[in-house]
């Protein structure tokens, strides 16, 4: 199984100053990678349990990845919030 949450990202001010500070800074990381498409082609060509939280392919995930993620899973992402998906 794999469970995909929290892909929204770390900012520079929430990792440094340890406050839930919700103003913007510089992203230290955030969004669905490659490697996180590679990981899921390969639980789905093995037939495991998959979840993914109803933001993991918007921002900060790239559009590039965003597509790899829908070509994957035969489905277009249209902004919406909570769906469950059988593939």
């Amino acid at each position: 199984m794999v469970y995909f949450t929290d892909t929204y990202g770390i900012y520079k001010n929430e990792w440094y100053t340890q406050t839930n500070n919700t103003e913007r800074s510089g992203m230290i990381y955030g969004g669905m990678s490659t490697q996180d498409i590679e990981l899921l082609k390969l639980m789905k060509s093995k037939g495991k349990l998959i979840i993914t939280e109803f933001n993991s392919i918007g921002s900060p995930t790239h559009l590039d990845t965003r597509r790899k993620f829908e070509d994957l899973f035969a489905m277009r992402w249209t902004g919406w919030i909570g769906r469950f998906l059988r593939t």
